[in-house]
């Protein structure tokens, strides 16, 4: 009747705990769902109303202490108590590797304490309520598990349906002697004396006091029921598979990233992450490794863990614990992330790895899982438990993760040297995977423009292959191009289409630009400030950001770093700190890369930049932006003139970009058309001329529209405008613009202002190009007198104009006027811009000329060359006024019949000519002619021909039929023609003498006409030639066709 007792109340207990720990999982669940503040209301009033069964684990079963009042007194009571006692001290033991906690009960009812200290109880009353919360959350997630066991053996099932049965044994030896000792084992004295050192103290209320204390009884139980036994037959051990959700991608392209991934993952406890863009193909890489896994070693787990967040890290923890069948997991309150770490761990379960996909925020990993109580030596503490506890470093297995942050990477894997950067295709890789992708053939040069178009993104080709397939045939790859070329909401349009990539997460997004939204959200949410940069520098042309500007926009404007900056500190030292962190950033998220690390450059993919600036767009704030950017390059783009070209070859790029920024706002439509002025004006000099064109003809839309037509302004964009095309070779459209700002600027300034003689000097080098030289050398005298009268003999301006009239005489023939003329330019402009100036160089270069036509070869020679090496050396070898002193180098070489060097010097400038000014401009054709006339000169008739009919062609339709070039042209094709036909009858001739041997006298005159012929081409055709070909091969610089730039008016 007493063992039943001893049973019924053994139960009594344990149902008591069991009910304590499922009301502490109810009532935190519940309070999970509220504020804070209200969390903390709510705890306080269910611990003041709840019973003290828990607080410092007590346990509190006063409600049935009748169950124990059958054996109250006796020696069985205090026996029953030593057990739980015990039992508790096992529990923290073996599962939580605990010492001893202090148990208290109230002192009005039966109960038992695990504690030194009899005041324990007291004290954890008065303990900070959350504190206790979460002790009892920890106690929950602990101990439920072992404690719904130990329940189950009580009733009778499980492994401990002996138990009854050793209650009994034990309570009928207790009865027969109850002084007898058992015989002990060293795990029972062990325990004997724990207890007897106070570790576990009977309630007062024992009648038997110390001395039973020291009985066997309770060591025993807690021998039989600490140490289970199986005696059930463990389920079979399931064979290694993979919980890859993804099929094997048919498309895949390697790029040689797999084998370093490999070679990685082979050392022990290795962990490895692949960090990029997002919609590089880092996910890809990572399902395709894990297939070629299970293929090479069967005997390998591949699991896939989603790490974006918390919850479905855990979902791919409780996915591994399903697939390799773990026990007890299914259990109320089973702690499944520590069973999974544990089988990990264990070595005998096989080699294993895990692919943490999308491991984007370190956070995930670093902060606080779950908070448990842990109690040492008598003080309480609260231990915070993270899941990077959960991923072990185990020999058996490796880690690969995949990461946008490199940030988060290296608080992965702690070193550099196991992260693998993950970059675009290259265009072969590219091009591969896009006719993967497609159905049908496809053009390879339409492959290879799509995805350059695409930066050779995998997701982006993904994209568009998806978009092509589900409208073809009516959508080929190159309407696709088209219809991504025309803006950015187009392409925007087409990047934000789903690709319904079945190799991607659910909560993953199937678009470019939706994948780097992702990021953007994340960056704005924990460093806005590095957002904000993110948007400036989404304006910038891609390449070659300067950090110099990045910095100066924000120290101009600390607002733009928002909440970051402490105003209260030193601004300029917190600025800093800032700026670098934002850097890092958005560098650590491969939104940016360093390109110079001396320079301070940085680069951006163009998509990224296109799909920060939708993400603007969505928000309202793209304008806000643009207008900031405008103001800011206003600032810092200089003049345009010689002295400040360095800045401007850096700048340039950004200044171009502004075309597609046209404000609204007239203050900013006047920043804007300046900055596009001063870009074109610099863009022109350089020999940028289509890319001048463009950024003038935008500044005169802005221009008219902010000031009208007739606006001093609006007039110098017409005349800067005249400039660009008239470096083109498009002669009659600059006539017309040059005449539209002279008859302007004479209205509205003048007819001796500056400007004014701007566009009088301007058109006049029209006119000497459309060979009206005598018109233009009446301008070009005017603007000379204008200008020594308004700016004095020594301004750079009037020995501009200076150079253009001894141009237009040289043009005439005038040589003696026009040296004269040419060394007073070359002396003031070395005076005044010193030698190296391209204005002087120019002065050089036509005296140069001068010289050769006068026959004074050596000395012209010495001054081409100083011309040349100087124009190398200022403007680059693929100027063109550099091609230009090369081309006039072939003609002094011409002169001194020099054949050979000549062509081989006229091949090397035509060559030039055609990529930097295309093949139809007037000054390529020029080329091509002096070409057709050395291999004229040299009887090569057959490719003169061929090169006057080019040069004819194109000069026709660039200056007309009747301008002196093009009849020059004309008339020497006719002469090289006719000397081939006059050749060939020769060698028929020469042919039918030599068969005959009485003809020889025949042979004599016909070789005499050959020579006649010939003489009479050098007396004649080819002198006029030459001296033409000299004169039109003069470098067209600012020098001769000045603008000047007026400054725009803030």
């Amino acid at each position: 009747m007493e063992g039943e007792q001893a049973r019924s109340a053994l139960k009594t207990v344990y149902d008591e705990i069991l009910l304590a720990f499922e009301e502490a999982s109810d009532k935190a669940e519940d309070l999970a769902s509220l504020e804070p503040s209200s969390q903390l209301r709510e705890a306080i009033i269910w611990l003041e109303n709840a019973t003290a069964s828990l607080i410092s684990w007590g346990i509190d079963i006063r409600a049935d202490a009748g169950s124990l009042a059958a054996i109250e007194g006796t020696p069985l009571e205090t026996e029953v108590r030593c057990a739980l006692c015990e039992l508790r001290i096992h529990l923290d033991e073996v599962f939580d590797e605990r010492s001893s906690r202090s148990v208290s009960h109230s002192s009005d009812s039966p109960g038992f304490a695990l504690s030194s200290d009899p005041k324990q109880g007291e004290s954890a009353a008065d303990e900070d309520p959350m504190a206790i919360m979460s002790g009892l959350i920890s106690v929950l997630q602990d101990f439920v598990r072992p404690i719904r066991m130990r329940h189950a053996s009580i009733t009778g099932e499980g492994p401990y349906r002996n138990l009854k049965h050793q209650i009994d044994i034990i309570y009928n030896q207790h009865i027969e002697s109850r002084d007898r000792t058992l015989s002990k084992n060293d795990e029972v004295s062990s325990t004997i004396e724990r207890m007897h050192a106070g570790q576990v103290q009977a309630y007062p209320s024992s009648q038997s006091g110390e001395s039973t204390i020291k009985r066997p009884l309770g060591s025993l139980i807690l021998m039989l029921i600490g140490r289970p036994r199986r005696t059930e037959t463990s389920p079979p051990r399931p064979n290694p598979s993979s919980t890859v959700p993804f099929r094997r991608d048919r498309h895949f392209v390697d790029r040689d990233i797999l084998r370093q991934i490999r070679q990685k993952c082979l050392e022990p406890a290795s962990r490895v992450v692949l960090v990029g863009l997002g919609g590089v193909g880092k996910s890809q890489l990572a399902i395709e490794y894990s297939y070629q896994v299970r293929e090479q070693d069967p005997s390998t787990w591949v699991f896939w863990v989603y790490a974006s967040n918390e919850a479905r890290f855990e979902e791919g923890y409780r996915t591994i614990a399903d697939r390799v069948k773990l026990p007890y997991q299914d259990e109320p309150g089973a702690d499944v992330m520590r069973l999974v770490s544990d089988w990990l761990c264990d070595e005998a379960n096989g080699r294993w790895i895990i692919i943490l996909d999308n491991f984007d925020d370190p956070a995930v990993l670093t902060r606080p899982y779950e908070v448990r109580l842990r109690t040492d030596a008598g003080n309480s503490t609260l231990e915070a438990i993270s899941l990077s506890s959960f991923l072990p470093k185990s020999q058996n297995g490796s880690i690969l993760a995949t990461s946008r942050n490199r940030n988060a990477a290296f608080q992965l894997v702690g070193s550099d040297r196991n992260i693998i950067t993950i970059e675009p295709m290259d265009r072969f890789h590219a091009v591969r995977l896009l006719r993967n992708k497609i159905d049908g053939q496809i053009d390879e040069g339409d492959a290879i423009r799509l995805v350059q178009a695409l930066d050779c993104m995998p997701l982006a080709i993904s994209q568009a292959a998806a978009y092509i397939n589900q409208r073809a045939p009516r959508m080929t790859i190159a309407r696709y191009l088209d219809s991504f070329r025309k803006n950015d909401q187009d392409q925007a349009s087409l990047l934000n289409q789903d690709a319904g990539d079945i190799r991607r997460d659910r909560s993953a997004d199937n678009s470019i630009i939706s994948s780097w939204h992702t990021s953007f959200r994340h960056i704005l949410q924990h460093r806005p400030s590095a957002a904000q940069l993110l948007s400036l520098m989404s304006l910038f042309d891609r390449q070659g950001i300067p950090e110099w500007l990045l910095h100066r926009c924000f120290e101009n404007d600390p607002s733009e770093v928002g909440s970051t900056v402490d105003l209260d500190t030193n601004l300029a030292d917190d600025i800093n700190i800032v700026f670098k962190e934002d850097i890092s950033t958005l560098t650590n998220f491969c939104l940016i890369r360093k390109t110079n690390l001396e320079g301070g450059l940085f680069d951006m993919h163009r998509l990224v930049q296109l799909s920060t600036r939708r993400w603007l767009e969505l928000f309202g704030d793209l304008e806000r932006w643009t207008t900031r950017y405008i103001r800011m390059m206003s600032e810092v783009f200089p003049s345009g003139e010689y002295e400040t070209w360095t800045l401007c070859r850096a700048l340039l790029p950004h200044a171009e970009v502004m075309v597609r920024y046209q404000p609204a706002d007239r203050q900013d439509l006047l920043c804007w058309t300046a900055v596009l002025n001063r870009a074109g004006w610099y863009a022109a000099a350089t020999g940028n001329y289509s890319t001048a064109e463009a950024m003038h003809r935008e500044a005169l839309e802005g221009s008219e529209k902010a000031f009208g037509k007739g606006h001093p302004d609006t007039l110098t964009s017409v005349s800067n405008l005249a400039l660009g095309l008239h470096y083109q070779g498009k002669y009659a459209a600059a006539e017309e613009l040059n005449r539209r700002a002279l008859e302007g600027r004479e209205e509205a300034l003048g007819k001796e202002h500056p400007d004014t003689l701007i566009s009088v000097s301007n058109l006049a080098g029209v006119f000497d190009y459309q060979g009206k030289h005598e018109a233009a050398e009446e301008l070009n005298r005017r603007a000379l007198e204008g200008r020594e009268k308004a700016l004095g003999k020594e301004h750079p301006d009037t020995l501009t104009s200076v150079n253009n009239l001894a141009l237009g005489l040289h043009y005439q023939g005038k040589y003696g006027a026009a040296k004269e003329l040419y060394r007073r330019a070359l002396e003031g402009r070395g005076k005044a811009l010193g030698k190296e100036h391209p204005a002087t160089l120019t002065s050089v270069s036509n005296l140069a000329v001068m010289l050769s036509d006068q026959g004074k070869y050596k000395a012209a020679e010495e001054l081409y060359r100083q011309a040349l090496e100087g124009r190398e050396e200022a403007l680059g070898k693929e100027h063109p006024a550099t091609l230009t002193s090369v081309s006039n180098l072939a003609v002094m070489l011409s002169d001194q019949g020099k054949y050979e060097a000549a062509e081989k010097t006229n091949r090397q400038a035509l060559e030039g000519k055609e990529k930097t000014l295309g093949k139809e401009h007037p000054d390529t054709l020029l080329s091509v002619y002096n070409l057709a006339y050395c291999q004229h000169q040299q009887k090569q008739y057959k490719e003169a021909k061929a090169l006057y009919q080019r040069a004819y062609a194109g000069l026709q339709t660039a200056l007309g039929a009747n301008h002196p070039h093009t009849m020059l042209c004309s008339e020497n094709y006719s002469s090289v023609l006719e000397e081939s036909e006059t050749a060939h009858l020769n060698a028929t001739e020469q042919t039918r003498a030599n068969t005959s041997a009485d003809d020889k006298d025949e042979g004599s005159v016909a070789s005499s006409r050959i020579t006649t012929t010939d003489q009479n081409i050098k007396a004649g055709r080819i002198t006029k030639y030459e001296r033409a070909l000299t004169a039109i091969t003069r470098p067209h610089l600012p020098s001769r066709l000045t603008v000047k730039k007026k400054k725009t008016k803030q």
